[in-house]
């Protein structure tokens, strides 16, 4: 008889919560009991899963302890995750993290199954997993040896169209040498300034968490490049 688990989703009842359970649907993963935890505010309303309706329990602590958990997937922001993690943790539970709390903690692995699936075998029962863009990054790195980043950013007055298309790979191409390149083109609407600042800071959070996924194959970062687009 195969195992099945007692899991939890937290945030169940957001956009990303919502997702989640529709993937644990998906994939049929064998649960005993599930448990579906928000904020006071949706605490007592309905959720489906699985075929069934289940009542959403407010997150407290002495609601963490009700019930037996083998698995909390965790969808509810950096400060909620701060704080209730934790206790999720010390009751024995395993956690998996989707938010920004625990990805550059250098107690909690950082794990894209595709990528490091070694690291789950030493946690304290806290695993974290990177943003949307650094996950797609890796596994595109994954098999390269000393991986060089580079982020192309291109910014499209009156946003991208088919005509803009082919000057957006023109440019490029110009810019990097694409037979021994990895590049990951952003192509967006928005102002110049606002964005090459919101860049800075996100490429840096990129490389750092990649080195944490790799940390024996750290890539280097190269300088990003940029341009408008008329």
């Amino acid at each position: 008889m195969s195992k099945s688990y007692n899991v939890a989703v937290v945030g169940a009842t957001g956009m990303v919560g919502r997702k989640m359970l529709e993937v644990l649907q998906e994939r049929k993963l064998p649960i005993a009991n599930f448990y579906a935890f928000a904020s006071a505010r949706s605490a007592g309303s309905q959720i489906a899963f699985n075929g069934k309706n289940y009542t959403v329990i407010e997150l407290t602590p002495e609601n963490i302890t009700a019930q037996p958990l083998d698995f909390a997937i965790f969808s509810a922001g950096g400060g909620t995750s701060r704080d209730f993690a934790p206790l999720f943790a010390k009751a024995g539970c395993i956690v998996v993290d989707n938010s920004s709390q625990w990805r550059m903690d250098p107690s909690v692995p950082l794990v894209v199954p595709e990528v490091n699936p070694d690291a789950l075998k030493k946690h304290n029962n806290i695993i974290a997993n990177p943003n949307c863009s650094t996950i797609q990054a890796v596994v595109a790195l994954a098999p390269a040896e000393d991986p060089e980043i580079a982020v192309a950013l291109l910014v499209v007055q009156g946003g991208l169209s088919s005509s803009v298309t082919p000057i957006a790979r023109e440019i490029i191409g110009d810019w990097f040498d694409l037979k021994e390149a990895r590049v990951a083109a952003g192509v967006q609407d928005m102002d110049w300034d606002v964005f090459f600042k919101m860049n800075g800071e996100e490429r840096e959070g990129l490389a750092s968490s990649v080195s944490a996924i790799r940390p024996e194959d750290a890539p280097r970062l190269a300088d990003p490049k940029t341009e408008r687009i008329q």
